[in-house]
C-alpha cells in the first residue's frame, strides 16, 4: 500500500510495511529529529476491495511504527478479512488511527459468506439452513424458493452487508481489549536473519550488527537490513563479508544520530555504494557542513540571509521563493540539497561570506570546462 508522510514543505509517498531500519530513514528524510510522529495520508490503499472513506479521505497523525504495523496486518489479510474489515470500518466510525489499528483484530467474530450479491446468498442460506423461514419450507418445494429474496431476507435480518465478493454482518463484531505498544528500536547498523541451515528458515534469528563475532560463525543469511540505505550488501553475503560488516558497525555505531545522518547525505552526493566508500566518507565527515532544518533550497536561501541581514530584513523575504538564490549559494558552496538536509562541498561551509577566492575558483572552473569542451569540437 502507498502512503504519503509530510512533515511541513517535505513530502515522501512510499510503500508500506517496511522494514525497522527503513522506517528510521523515513523519518531522517522527513527531518524528524528524535520525533517518531508522523502525519500521512492513504494514497493507493489494497487493491482487491475498494477502500473506506474513513481512511482514505483524511489525514492521520500516529507513531509510525503503528502506520507499520497496521501495513503488516492488512497486507497479510486474507480476501475475507479484508472484506470484513472493511465492513467493521464503515460501521463504526473511525476517528482516530488507533481505532483503525485496533480494528484489524478479532475479526474472526464476524460471519462471512462467499456471495457478492442477494441471489448467491439466498443460494448458501438455503443449502445451509440458515434461517427459520428455510427451516420450515418443506424440502419438496425449497427448489421454488427465490434466491434474491431469501438473501434480501436474511441481510435484512442481520444486519449484512456486501464487501466486493463477500457478505459479511459486522454488527457480530466484538471489538478486543488489547494494548498495542511500540518500544524504541535497538540502536543498530545493520540487522541480518541468520539461520545454521540453509533448509531450515524456521531456526533463523534476527542478529542486530554490531555483534560478537562468534554469533555470525557458521550462519547462512536469509535477509538482511542497513540502517545505510544507499549502501549495497549482497543477499547472501558469505561468512567474511559477514565479519567485515560487524567490524564496519563497531566504528559506525559510535556516530552520534546528527553524524549517521550526515553520513547519508555525504554518501547520497559522492553516490558511495560500499563499505570501503562509506569508511571513506567518515574520515572526512568532519570536512562537511551539513544542516537537516531546510527541507528545499528557498528555506536553505532564506536561512542564509538570516546571517547576515537584520531580522526586519529576512522578514521582507518570509513569503518569497528563493529557491534560484539557495540555489546559488550551493554552486559557489560546491553542495546540494540531499534527501536529508543541506550538504557543503568537501572544506566548504555553508552559512558563510562567499569570498573571492570561491568566485575565482568557480571561474576558473568554468573557463576550464569551456576548453575541454572546445578541445573535443
Amino acid at each position: 500500500m502507498k502512503v504519503t508522510l509530510t512533515n511541513g514543505n517535505c513530502s515522501l509517498t512510499e510503500d508500506f510495511p517496511k522494514k525497522t531500519l527503513e522506517l528510521l530513514d523515513i523519518l531522517d528524510r522527513l527531518h524528524q529529529k528524535g520525533n517518531r510522529t508522523v502525519d500521512f495520508e492513504f494514497t493507493c490503499y489494497y487493491e482487491e476491495i475498494t477502500p473506506p472513506s474513513e481512511l482514505t479521505e483524511k489525514m492521520f497523525t500516529a507513531d509510525i511504527f503503528a502506520l507499520n504495523v497496521f501495513a503488516e496486518r492488512l497486507v497479510n489479510m486474507t480476501s475475507p478479512e479484508r472484506a470484513v474489515y472493511q465492513a467493521v470500518v464503515q460501521k463504526n466510525s473511525v476517528f482516530r488511527f488507533e481505532d483503525a489499528v485496533q480494528m484489524t483484530f478479532g475479526l474472526e467474530s464476524v460471519p462471512v459468506i462467499k456471495a457478492s450479491n442477494f441471489s448467491e446468498l439466498g443460494e448458501f442460506v438455503i443449502e445451509n439452513d440458515m434461517i427459520p423461514e428455510v427451516q420450515k419450507c418443506p424440502n419438496e418445494l425449497v427448489q421454488f424458493l427465490d434466491r434474491a429474496k431469501i438473501g434480501r431476507l436474511m441481510a435484512e435480518q442481520y444486519n449484512g452487508v456486501f464487501v466486493g465478493d463477500y457478505y459479511c454482518e459486522p454488527e457480530n463484531y466484538e471489538k478486543p481489549d488489547i494494548l498495542i505498544e511500540f518500544g524504541e528500536p535497538k540502536p543498530c547498523i545493520f540487522r541480518f536473519l541468520l539461520t545454521p541451515d540453509a533448509n531450515r528458515p524456521e531456526l533463523a534469528e534476527w542478529t542486530s550488527l554490531p555483534c560478537n563475532d562468534s554469533l555470525l560463525e557458521n550462519k547462512i543469511c536469509l535477509d538482511c537490513q542497513s540502517v545505510l540505505p544507499k549502501l549495497r550488501i549482497s543477499q547472501r553475503p558469505t561468512q567474511e563479508e559477514l565479519l567485515a560488516l560487524n567490524r564496519t558497525s563497531n566504528f559506525l555505531i559510535g556516530l552520534n544520530p546528527q553524524e549517521l545522518v550526515k553520513l547519508k547525505a555525504v554518501m547520497e552526493y559522492t553516490g558511495v555504494r560500499n563499505i570501503a566508500g562509506v569508511l571513506e566518507c567518515c574520515r572526512y565527515l568532519s570536512e562537511y557542513d551539513f544542516d537537516s532544518a531546510p527541507q528545499n533550497k528557498s528555506e536553505y536561501g532564506l536561512k542564509f540571509l538570516k546571517k547576515f541581514l537584520p531580522a526586519d530584513v529576512c522578514e521582507l523575504f518570509k513569503d518569497s521563493d528563493l529557491t534560484d538564490l539557495g540555489s546559488e549559494i550551493l554552486h559557489h558552496k560546491h553542495g546540494r540539497m540531499t534527501s536529508y538536509g543541506v550538504l557543503s562541498g568537501r572544506g566548504q561551509t555553508l552559512y558563510s561570506e562567499i569570498t573571492a577566492e570561491q568566485n575565482q575558483t568557480e571561474s576558473e572552473d568554468e573557463t576550464e570546462d569551456c576548453e575541454m569542451k572546445l578541445g573535443g569540437m
